[in-house]
């Protein structure tokens, strides 16, 4: 049996770098309407935020749920309560004042249940920020 040719490179880090957009790319993908879910807590990715808001003129009635974040919050500006509705499953201080104006939605909820409100909404598309700084693993997640 011949040994493994070493100097060619992992089909995964193939399929990697087809999928890697800069964040203005990716989300031209969002599309008037859809529930976009941002990950919480300081995991917030913030260039695809500020992506997502650059084109708030191109996207209408998207919803946005989050369980907290503790990043900045710029879709909840009055100026866009026609592009987005926020949905904070947690309140933080970045959104707690939309909420308070009713320009966002609270949704009480305990963090043993939130699996389930996801189980029947599954993402067709997944954007997710790299950043070097955070753990990461690569399982299943690439392809």
């Amino acid at each position: 049996m011949d040994a493994p040719d070493v100097t060619e490179e992992p089909a995964w880090r193939k399929r990697l770098q087809e999928k890697i957009r800069t964040a203005d790319e990716a989300l031209e993908e969002v599309q008037s309407g859809e529930h976009l879910f941002i990950g919480s807590g300081a995991a917030e990715p913030q260039r695809l935020v500020e992506a997502l808001v650059r084109r708030a003129n191109t996207v209408f009635g998207a919803e946005i749920v989050h369980i907290m974040t503790l990043g900045l919050a710029p879709y909840t500006e009055p100026k866009w309560g026609d592009n987005f509705r926020h949905n904070a499953l947690f309140i933080g201080p970045n959104v707690r004042e939309a909420v308070a104006e009713g320009r966002a939605d609270y949704t009480p909820i305990f963090l043993s249940e939130i699996p389930r409100l996801f189980e029947t909404e599954n993402a067709v598309m997944v954007i997710a920020e790299v950043n070097k700084q955070m753990p990461r693993t690569l399982g299943d997640c690439l392809s």
